[in-house]
C-alpha cells in the first residue's frame, strides 16, 4: 500500500472495544469503525471483542491499483457504522486474524484478504459521503425557502434529523460557511434584489426580512456586501 497522511482504522467485528483518544474515552460496538489521524495519542483501555486494527494511508491502493480512499471528514477521528456487509465483513477479519495466528498466511492471501476488508469500508464511506451530500443539499434548499424566518440551528438539524454539531460541521466543511451565515447570504441577496428592482424603503426590507431594527439591518448588509443599502441602491441606478 501506497499514499499520502497515514491514519489509523479500528473495525470491530465482534461485541465492543473502548479507546481513549487524548483524554476522551470512546466506546466502539460490533460493526463499528473508528479512524483517527495516525499522529495523535490513543490507546485500547478495555477489551472485550475481536477488532481488527490497521495503518494506512488515505489512497488505498493494492498492485498498484486505487482501490478507493478513506479519510477523515474533520476533526480528530470520526465513527461510522458498517451494515450491509457486516457480516461479510467480520468473516474476512477473523480469517485473516487466524491465519496470522496460525504464522502460515501467504502474502498473496493476506493482500487479498486485506483488499476484502478495504473494499467494505471504501463502499461504506463511499455511501457516507453521498448521505451527507444529501442532507446538506436538503439543508441549503430549506434554507432557501425560508430565510425570511428566524431561522435556528436546531430546528434546521432536526428537519435533516442529525445533531447540531454534526449539521454545523459538515455543512461549513462542503459549503464553506455555516447555516446561519448562509441563511444570512440568501437575506442579503433578496435584499440586493429588492433594492435593484423595486422603489421599497430599506426599512420595509429589513422587517420583511425579519429585521425589526433598521440600523441592526444596515449593519449586516454592510459587514455583508460591502456597502450600505442607500449605496448599494445608489451604484446601481448610476449603470
Amino acid at each position: 500500500m501506497a499514499g499520502m497522511g497515514n491514519q489509523m482504522l479500528y473495525l470491530v467485528y465482534r461485541n465492543s472495544i473502548q479507546i481513549l483518544i487524548e483524554d476522551e474515552l470512546v466506546t466502539l460496538f460490533e460493526g463499528q469503525v473508528l479512524l483517527s489521524k495516525a499522529d495523535i495519542s490513543r490507546k485500547v483501555i478495555q477489551m472485550n471483542s475481536g477488532y481488527f486494527q490497521l495503518l494506512f494511508s488515505q489512497a488505498v491502493t493494492f498492485k498498484g491499483k486505487l482501490s478507493g480512499e478513506i479519510f477523515i471528514d474533520s476533526g480528530v477521528y470520526q465513527v461510522f457504522e458498517i451494515s450491509e456487509d457486516l457480516e461479510s465483513c467480520k468473516f474476512l477479519c477473523e480469517r485473516m486474524l487466524r491465519e496470522i495466528e496460525d504464522e502460515n498466511i501467504s502474502r498473496e492471501l493476506a493482500d487479498t484478504l486485506l483488499e476484502g476488508i478495504l473494499s467494505i469500508l471504501c463502499k461504506t464511506l463511499s455511501s457516507k459521503s453521498s448521505i451527507q451530500r444529501d442532507f446538506i443539499a436538503i439543508t441549503k434548499e430549506y434554507i432557501e425557502k425560508h430565510y425570511k424566518e428566524n431561522l435556528s440551528l436546531s430546528e434546521l438539524a432536526d428537519h435533516v434529523n442529525v445533531s447540531v454539531y454534526h449539521l454545523s460541521h459538515m455543512f461549513k466543511e462542503e459549503v464553506g460557511i455555516s447555516p446561519i451565515q448562509y441563511a444570512i447570504f440568501c437575506r442579503m441577496e433578496y435584499a440586493k434584489k429588492q433594492l435593484r428592482e423595486t422603489s421599497c424603503s430599506v426599512q420595509k426590507i429589513a422587517v420583511e426580512l425579519g429585521y425589526e431594527n433598521p440600523n441592526y439591518f444596515n449593519l449586516l448588509f454592510k459587514k455583508t456586501v460591502g456597502i450600505s443599502p442607500g449605496t448599494y441602491r445608489k451604484e446601481w441606478k448610476r449603470r
